[in-house]
This record gives C-alpha cells, structure tokens and sequence, in this order.
C-alpha cells in the first residue's frame, strides 16, 4: 500500500494514505481475470489478427471445389486449367470501451489504492470483454440453423462434422453451460456413457473436466468449449435477430491461432483488431481526474468478428 509521510504540528510523522492512482497504461489490469471460472471463448472461434490499419481488406482462403479430372485428353492439347486464387473482403474495427471511476474518498473503504486500481481495472475490463463476447455469439450461434437435436446429439454431431470436415482447424463442441448440462442427458449420449469408467473425482472442476473429456470422446471432437450462461446461454441474443440461444451448439472448426493462418488455409475467421498505438490490441489505462476527485479506469479495443468460411461451423438446436 503506497503511503506519504507527513508531519504535524508538534513535528511528529503521521501516515497519508495515498487516494491517487497511476497515469499511463496498466499492464497490471490488463492481465486480470475477470469471469472466472467459465471465461470467455469467443478469440478461440475466432483468433485475434492485429491490423494497423481500422478498415483494410483481408485476403483469405475458401474451399476449392473440387474439380472432375480429365479422363480423355487430345494429345498436343494442354490440360483445363482450374486457377486457384485467394478471396477477399473487408473489415471495419469499430470502437468499444468502458470508463468506471473510484472516488479518491472510497479508496481507503476498499483498502488502498492498489485494491481500488484492481476493482476499477477489472469492472472497465469485464464491460469489455461482455461486448466482445457477444459479439462471437453474434456471428456464430446466433446464426442460421443447420439442424435440430430431438435425442439424436451423437448422430447429430456426426452429420455436422461431415459437413465441416474440409475446413482448417480443431473440431470442437460449442455450448453454453445450460445447453452442456442438457447434452449429458440425450438419449445418444446417455446409452454410450455406460462404456466409461473413471475414479471419483475430488472437486467441482475435476467433474466438469471429466464430463466435457467424456462428451468429446462420445461426439468424437478434438474440444469441447463451455461459455458462460450469460452470453451463450440467453434466451434472447443474436442483436436483432432476437433469438433463444440457450438451447443451440456449434459444431465448429476452431482456427489455428497463427495470426496469417486464413492466408494458408480456408478457416472460420479471425477477431480483427485495430492497434492505434501499433502495439496493443487490448488496453486498459488509469489517470487521476482533479476536477472530479475521482480516480478513471479506462479499457478499449476496437475489433470485428469477421466470418471467412461460414460453412466451416454448424448451428444445432433444440438441446433441451
């Protein structure tokens, strides 16, 4: 706790506590965890890619469709050629930030400055990163339904990986924790549930990793990714398309997290942020405001969730 020394009328020294916070970026902030235990989920969908510019254009790839081989070629004819090349669109990182403040006289009720740095720090970061999760429920679960669930998950999910299987990346099982829980209980999932024996584990979060190892094993994907209720798990979500997503899951290819990995091969999308300083994608930033006698903790990033390959996820409906 930073404190000043002062001295009072009889010379003796008394201690100031310190109500003032630091100015500049805060490293220190940035790094905190601010939803724990779900997280968030959303940059394993889509991967950050840093631009220096706010609007740009990316250059991606798609799926070649595939081509019939000549079988009856003149000769002295050259072969038809299929040219391959990369497509393209564009992406506009728009704005999003938070301000809280913390009076300099409520710095000694939360116990110092440094304590009142981490409650402002981590409220101005959560607001954040609420917006960019909704965001990848926006663009993903929120979408079109490919298919819908009636006691069938496993065969359901073995339809969906038929059908993203070209695309780049991991297979993943995408749900909320509502939406997991009622997984567990399909009627597919149950009857292969018996083949699996295991320990009895210790704690809360052995059993949640123990349930999410055994659906991965029974859908046979590489991950299964829980999101929190509140973003993934909402009964109304998608912006204006105002739709339950509580009951839906993603049957995904996660991209690989190599920022140019959309250049080499067709993958999801990324999360695009712009980096005004040419250097942080994320920032949190504190000043002490004079005119308020309040302390200001400020986090922004400007982003967009830009879908490359929207055939490379699967929506699924009706997990209840």
């Amino acid at each position: 706790m930073k404190v000043a020394r002062n001295t009072n009328s009889k010379g003796l020294q008394t201690m100031a506590m310190n109500q003032r916070t630091e100015l500049g970026r805060r490293e220190d902030l940035e790094a905190l965890a601010v939803n724990e235990p779900e997280g968030y989920i959303g940059f394993q969908i889509f991967p950050r890619l840093n631009r220096m510019k706010q609007l740009g254009r990316l250059y991606y790839r798609a799926v070649t469709a595939d081509a019939a081989a000549e079988s009856s070629r003149t000769k002295g004819t050259a072969p038809t050629t299929v040219t391959l090349s990369a497509s393209s669109t564009t992406y506009s990182a728009t704005e999003v930030i938070k301000r809280y403040g913390v009076p300099f006289d409520e710095v000694a009720n939360l116990g110092g400055i440094e304590a009142a740095d981490r409650k402002g720090g981590a409220a101005s970061k959560r607001s954040v990163m609420r917006a960019l999760e909704d965001l990848a429920v926006d663009e993903t679960i929120a979408g079109t339904v490919d298919a819908t669930v009636s006691n069938n998950l496993v065969t359901a999910t073995a339809t969906a990986k038929a059908a993203i299987k070209r695309y780049k990346g991991r297979t993943a099982f995408v749900a909320s924790k509502t939406a997991f829980d009622n997984a567990m209980t399909d009627t597919e999932v149950l009857a292969r549930l018996a083949r699996f024996t295991s320990v009895t584990p210790m704690d809360n979060s052995q059993i949640l990793a123990l349930a999410r190892n055994l659906l991965a094993m029974i859908l046979e994907v590489d991950d299964v990714l829980i999101g929190d209720d509140d973003h993934w798990g909402v009964a109304t979500a998608g912006g204006s398309n105002n739709v339950d997503v509580s009951v839906r899951a993603l049957i995904v290819k996660l991209p690989p997290p190599e920022e140019e990995s959309h250049e080499m091969d067709p993958v999801l999308g990324k999360a695009v942020f712009y980096l005004p300083d040419g250097v942080q994608p994320f920032v949190i930033e504190s000043h002490p405001n004079e005119d308020e006698k309040s302390n200001k903790y400020d986090a922004q990033a400007y982003v967009d969730f830009v879908t490359l390959n929207a055939s490379a996820l699967y929506v699924l409906d009706g997990i209840s």
